[in-house]
């Protein structure tokens, strides 16, 4: 008998026919090192026939006392014995090679999710969409996707988990039972609380799309009343198990737009009734959420404000959706002559309209320095806030630097008008908006005389309408680095040239200043570790007691004081943790202009940093960096050249959603990461170093 590495669990009750199909299926594995455990909520005899007449090993285990979904699969893992279990419906019918795909991720994984088809044609109505699947127990298409596994979970239907994470991340058991049919229904999504709680905890969880398996579904489960209840009955089950009461705007908000959301289908030319069935479960979905949560507290107040906020929600939606073809209309009528214009192929003075952060300044720099490679007679000129001029004003890569005045700072009129007045007498051909944070759009978008591209998301500008009033809007691609977005946009502009490393110069007032400042301290001649405590975002911040922990083992390790940088915001905080603190740092944060901060950072032997501007500026120095990543996504800003020499560190996906962390601190993501795990991270880094 070949040893147990798969336990596959079964769940079965009274569903003679189906049971016996499953197990054929089974038969023809392609890998043989599994056993079954059946998990019979229903004892009878032709269950025992069927576990008698397999070749099959079956550990066929009768519930005295059936329980939930999530009951009796938490039974059938402490009766497993493999290393991993996967789970499959008596109802299912597994294809030959399904726990061959499932365990193929399943060595760097913890938790692995398959695909689930229809076993034979169903009789789908025409309004059917494949985003209904869920609601039949079959997979949406989305699951094979680039959010598979993120925005659309797998099921136990068809899921592989290792069993020693199955011990201590149970099934959920919120009460229940096979012999209580009512309350069974709204006893399930336990393989979706699952699979998110794996993911918030850290957890691997892939999708082995290749890995399928085939469900018996009735065709009277199509039935719309029967869709409904389903429908109703998960959303009862969702409250039920997660209880997120920030989750109720949410659904308040879907069931708010159902009329609005009707009226634009059938504009689209759907039928009323097509149009009616497809937007219903939806619905009916959040109203059984609503019900849960109306039903926990004093249900006729709570029923009120649930309607309340419906209406005023439902008035709002339907603004917004008169504003679209009111703005389409508006940007018709304002959208300036040049913006009809085609971009020109080679222009000869081009705007780049960069209003961005620190770190986008050092994204921007190797591909301006393309630009100019492409274009080396064209008149470049950068608008900026002061942290481009400051970089670029003496780099040779632009012409002219000019610095938008702040919107947040002298509000969008008295800044319109300043930067009107600075643009006035500068003639463009073209314009490039790849970041326009806390800047007036209208000098730019309407008043600089020429086409502008931007990104048709993500660039910072405050409405809509203003991406609208673009010549060309590129679609941007998040998981793509963002210096390649930056070249795609670019290349609206002449960009012939690849981008290439490019290293800042630092001015020698500024590298004088910085050694004084070091010497002041008394770190002139000793070796440089860096720690940025800031990171501009309250999500991408890293808590200050994990800085003063890994200074303190920074300390041990190395037998030298860390170096704090960062703005001046973080100066007092950080002074008062330090007086607190046994181990020595020496806190430069607010001490140094962008210059100072470069050759500060180019003369360090490290730097751990959130995702941050002065990590981008450490990476275009060749600075090596340790970068903790929360919300933010490696692939994206992570390094572009040189990447053996940065090391990424993130405790949780790069891609969890925004439903994912409702209810959760902003900062969730960084608080997993210990500064345990970024201090091994420096003894590797600075181990290979010297070695």
């Amino acid at each position: 008998m070949a040893s147990i590495n798969i336990s596959v669990v079964i769940l079965t009750a009274r569903r003679r026919e189906q049971l016996q199909e499953c197990l054929t299926s089974l038969e023809r594995q392609t890998r043989k090192d599994f056993e079954i455990v059946l998990v019979d909520n229903a004892p009878c005899g032709d269950t025992d026939e069927i576990v008698r007449q397999s070749p099959l090993q079956i550990n066929h285990i009768k519930n005295p006392k059936p329980g939930s979904y999530a009951e009796s699969r938490n039974l059938g893992v402490r009766e497993a014995k493999g290393e991993f279990v996967a789970f499959l419906d008596d109802d299912c019918s597994a294809d030959p090679a399904w726990l061959e795909h499932l365990l193929e991720p399943a060595e760097s994984a913890d938790a692995v999710g398959g695909m689930v088809l229809p076993l034979r044609e169903l009789p789908f109505p025409s309004w059917w969409n494949g985003e209904l699947n869920w609601l039949l127990g079959l997979s949406v298409p989305g699951l094979i996707g680039n959010q598979g596994g993120s925005a659309h979970y797998p099921q136990t239907a068809n899921m592989l988990v290792r069993r020693d994470v199955l011990l201590v991340e149970k099934f959920q058991e919120i009460g229940g039972g096979f012999d209580q049919r009512k309350s069974l229904q709204y006893t399930g999504r336990e393989d979706v609380e699952l699979w998110r709680r794996l993911r918030l905890a850290g957890r691997r969880c892939v999708i082995a799309p290749r890995a399928a398996v085939y469900h018996d579904i009735p065709p009277e489960r199509l039935e719309p009343k029967a869709m409904q209840q389903r429908a109703f009955n998960d959303g009862l089950a969702f409250w039920r198990r997660e209880k997120k009461m920030a989750y109720c705007d949410w659904a308040i908000m879907d069931i708010a737009s159902f009329l609005p959301e009707l009226a634009a289908a059938i504009h689209r030319g759907k039928s009323l009734k097509n149009a009616w069935q497809s937007l219903l479960p939806w619905r009916a979905r959040q109203a059984g959420f609503l019900y849960g949560y109306a039903r926990a507290g004093f249900a006729p107040l709570r029923y009120i404000q649930i309607t309340a906020k419906i209406l005023f929600k439902g008035a709002r939606y339907t603004a917004d959706l008169l504003k679209r073809p009111s703005r389409k209309i508006y940007v018709a009528l304002k959208k300036p002559a040049w913006e009809r214009q085609r971009m020109p192929i080679k222009p000869e003075r081009v705007l780049i309209a960069a209003c961005g952060f620190l770190g986008d300044m050092a994204l921007l720099a190797p591909v301006l320095d393309a630009l100019r490679r492409s274009l080396p007679d064209a008149k470049l000129t950068l608008l900026s806030h002061p942290n481009g001029k400051i970089l670029f004003a003496e780099s040779g890569l632009v012409d002219d630097t000019v610095v938008c005045p702040s919107m947040a700072q002298l509000g969008a009129k008295e800044s319109g008008r300043r930067l009107d007045a600075l643009l006035r007498n500068k003639i463009f051909d073209a314009v490039i908006a790849p970041y326009y944070h806390n800047a007036p759009p209208a000098p730019v978008f309407i008043g600089a005389g020429a086409p502008v591209a931007t990104f048709d998301s993500d660039v910072g500008l405050p409405r809509r309408l203003w991406y609208d009033m673009a010549r060309r809007r590129i679609r941007k691609n998040f998981e793509a680095h963002e210096i390649l977005n930056l070249a795609r946009l670019t290349r609206e502009v002449g960009l012939t040239e690849k981008p290439k490393p490019y290293r800042f110069a630092i001015p020698d007032e500024a590298q004088k200043n910085a050694d004084e400042l070091l010497a002041k301290v008394g770190l002139e001649s000793v070796r440089l570790i860096l720690l940025h405590v800031g990171g501009g975002y309250p999500e991408k911040m890293w808590l200050l007691k994990n800085w003063m922990r890994l200074a303190s083992m920074i300390q041990k390790e190395f037998g030298v004081p860390p170096v704090f940088i960062g703005d001046k915001s973080a100066r007092p905080a950080l002074e008062n943790a330090l007086r607190a603190q046994t181990a020595h740092a020496v806190n430069l944060c607010g001490k140094t202009g962008i210059w100072e901060l470069a050759a500060i950072i180019s003369r360090a032997e490290i730097l751990a940093t959130a995702d941050s501007g002065p990590k981008h500026l450490a990476m275009a120095l060749g600075t090596p960096t340790i970068t903790l990543y929360g919300p933010t996504n490696e692939r994206r800003w992570g390094a572009f050249w040189d990447a053996d020499k940065h090391t990424a560190i993130r405790a949780l996906p790069a891609d969890l959603t925004p439903e994912e962390l409702l209810g959760l601190p902003c900062d969730h993501a960084m608080r997993r990461i210990s500064p345990e795990r970024v201090m091994e991270a420096l003894q590797m880094m600075i181990g290979n170093k010297q070695s």
